[in-house]
């Protein structure tokens, strides 16, 4: 070949090199400067369509309600992946059941409405809490306050719950919040005593085919031996729980195709449950054992198995193995109520995140929150301050950095190695690197949501500013993805990261400078056998605010002999039912206040109310009301005379009675209890219901309503 020919054909070669190399480094500078969004889940997709078309049914053929609503994350690329434990994992016993390891709470019934979701989550909590604590935390607080577009019969999910319980609305009681009460008029009262701050939420992967891989229920046997009772998904609808159910063996399995509808926590396993006891025998022995949420009259108490060949059980799983002492930490820094809603990412497994924020107070600065959507994700967090750049997060001093390997998707608080002072008013960011092994969008992001095809908003409520969170691919360049110039900007758009602080204050609240016996002015007698109440005014703290009040009631001024310290959150009122109180007796309350730092003010007293019962029925009221007896909560009629045979007929409004209850029997020390039903033992129908007290020389007429 001629030297001509060869030089020509270099000269192309070169071309086609530099061609590349332009090609590479345009690459990298698109990956450098702007995010791709991961997909949203296509069976969150689907089921929007669905939901559109009507076809989503709420309850089962045979009137059980379900409510599971997929997330809008997309983790499927987790499935039949085995967790690497962070501890020495030992063989399974062939057999395991938490109910008999005193790690289980009551059965709940979500009765009418599509609550499994807050149920099966809760269940989950309560378990992991035990033996150690037991708890009974508000579902309906949960589904009230999520935050989210869909409303209270509608549905969710796991992330929803996880949403609602890092940005510590919640757990609170269910006796400050019972179930069940839709967020209509009354709604879930705002203000309620935080009882725990739930700092992490493991998202096990989604199980693989036991058919084909027999490791496949290890992870969720492991979490459900080291943790609790884990959430997990299931198919019931379109009549399947009746036709792939045994109600006398209480065994269920599903071999279908479609997607999960309905939610409940595993609570342990029998590898040697016979495939005979199904309606069709599975492949092989074996099953979980689920907890349901739908009372104890249905299924085994509650309880039930499920095939290990089922074909759904075991798709969206969630182990909420960590709820702290509010005292960890006395606040929260987050742009995130919301939560995770999707993911950025550059093509990369590795992402940069960041939040900018503003210090309230004189505090210490002790833990990062953030999602990772990958096993065994590594992090690099890096603490700025005093930073005035409001587009660049690393600007200012470098004053802490941390780093670690995550084992297992989810919601995570990383504690710092050393606190770091943080000064009222100082700017001081967050930023992180993570890394996904195997998933190309670290970075966890909130927006509202909305879906033009269907025309459904499913996070409207977030919200975002200029100059709060930054996204690069390298830790240099970044971008303020609130901002309109950002080219994968979406409105009202941050990322999830939050920031949590102890208080640096040493002195206490301000004392409550007085306490009022009652609901309003301060009264001097009370004619109920079975409630007090007190207010005050708010107490002040100008360090690290107020954190909660504290209240006791006794016999005497500063005693706590009828009711121990019970903490009410910020609220300055109380009303305590459930008493058993002595006619003319005089019942103190005392109350005292905790700030931020966990110092308590000195003790308030009030001037005392006694108890003076009446003798007729002009205080007499029925509760709950609306209520839902068939959900395990009867309707009781207080305030009655004591010194009085007392009857009550039940009646519905055509005039025609209901039931009867005596003195004696459903009547007991002045309170009647209604269970629901009628005479012949069978629940009664939803509507309006006349009850009529008679004393003999005096009859009052009230209203019940029943729901279901």
């Amino acid at each position: 070949m001629s030297t001509k020919f060869m030089e020509a054909d270099m000269r192309k070669v070169i071309i086609v090199l530099v061609n590349l190399i332009l090609v590479f480094i345009f690459t990298q500078f698109v990956f450098a400067q702007d995010p791709v969004e991961a997909p949203l889940n296509p069976v969150f997709l689907q089921y929007l369509e669905d939901f559109s078309q009507g076809k989503i049914h709420t309850q089962t053929a045979g009137g059980q309600r379900t409510g599971y609503i997929p997330p809008t994350i997309d983790l499927s690329h987790l499935k039949g992946q085995q967790v690497s434990w962070p501890f020495s994992v030992q063989a399974f016993d062939a057999s395991y059941d938490l109910r008999n390891e005193n790690k289980l709470t009551a059965v709940r019934n979500q009765g009418a409405y599509g609550t499994c979701w807050a149920h099966a989550s809760l269940a989950s909590l309560e378990s992991c809490l035990m033996p150690n604590e037991t708890w009974d935390f508000s579902e309906n607080n949960m589904v009230n306050k999520d935050g989210f577009d869909w409303g209270y019969d509608d549905g969710g999910n796991h992330i929803m719950s996880t949403a609602y319980l890092v940005r510590w609305l919640g757990p609170v009681n269910e006796t400050d919040d019972p179930y069940p009460l839709p967020s209509t008029t009354p709604s879930s009262p705002s203000g309620l005593a935080l009882k725990k701050h739930v700092q992490e939420v493991l998202f096990l992967p989604a199980r693989s085919s036991y058919a084909t891989d027999p490791t496949a229920n290890d992870t969720i046997k492991q979490a459900v031996m080291t943790y609790g009772a884990v959430y997990t998904s299931i198919y019931t609808n379109d009549g399947s729980i009746d036709s792939y159910y045994n109600s006398t063996n209480h065994a269920y399995y599903y071999s279908g195709s479609a997607a999960s509808d309905h939610t409940v926590a595993i609570v342990g396993w029998d590898d040697n449950y016979s495939s005979s006891n199904f309606v069709t025998a599975p492949a092989g022995n074996g099953a979980f054992i689920a907890k349901n949420s739908w009372g104890t009259a249905w299924g085994d108490a509650g309880y039930f198995y499920v095939s290990y060949y089922d074909s759904v059980i075991g798709e969206s799983n969630a182990v909420f193995n960590n709820a702290e002492s509010i005292t960890n930490y006395y606040k929260i820094y987050q742009y995130d109520p919301l939560g995770w809603i999707n993911s950025y990412g550059y093509g990369s497994t590795t992402g940069w995140f960041a939040n900018i924020f503003t210090a309230t107070g004189s505090e210490s600065l002790k833990a990062v929150g953030f999602y990772t959507g990958a096993l065994n994700s590594s992090y690099e967090i890096y603490i700025y301050q005093d930073g005035t750049s409001t587009t660049n997060p690393t600007d200012g001093s470098l004053v802490g950095t941390k780093t670690g390997t995550i084992a297992v998707t989810g919601y995570h608080t990383i504690v710092l190695d050393s606190p770091i002072t943080l000064s009222s008013g100082q700017k001081f960011s967050i930023v992180v690197k993570l890394t996904t092994p195997g998933y190309n969008y670290p970075i966890p992001i909130e927006y509202p949501y909305y879906n033009s095809a269907t025309g459904e908003w499913w996070s409207s409520a977030a919200t975002a500013n200029t100059g709060e969170s930054f996204v690069s691919s390298n830790g240099s360049t970044w971008s303020d993805i609130a901002s309109q110039s950002f080219a994968s900007h979406i409105d009202d758009c941050n990322v999830c990261l939050k920031a949590y602080a102890g208080s640096n204050d040493t002195t206490a609240p301000a004392a409550i400078t007085a306490v009022n016996d009652g609901t309003g002015t301060d009264i001097d007698t009370v004619n109920s056998r079975t409630t007090l109440s007190a207010n005050w005014p708010a107490s002040t703290d100008a360090e690290s605010g107020i954190a909660r009040y504290w209240y006791g009631i006794g016999t005497t001024a500063g005693d706590t002999d009828v009711v121990s310290w019970t903490d009410v959150g910020v609220s300055t009122y109380v009303t305590k039912a459930g008493l058993t109180l002595t006619d003319k007796t005089k019942y103190y309350f005392t109350l005292k206040v905790e700030n931020g730092a966990g110092l308590l003010s000195a003790v308030t007293n009030s001037d005392g109310q006694t108890v003076a019962l009446a003798n007729n029925l002009s205080q007499v009221y029925s509760w709950p009301n609306p209520g839902n007896p068939k959900n395990g909560q009867a309707i009781t009629i207080s305030e009655l005379p004591l010194d009085k045979t007392i009857t009550i007929k039940i009646y519905n409004l055509a005039g025609e009675l209901v039931r009867t209850l005596n003195d004696g029997e459903e009547i007991v020390a002045g309170i009647a209890t209604w269970d629901g039903k009628n005479e012949g033992g069978e629940y009664v129908a939803s509507g309006v219901y006349l009850y009529v007290v008679n004393s003999g020389d005096e009859q009052k007429v009230g209203k019940i309503a029943i729901v279901k």
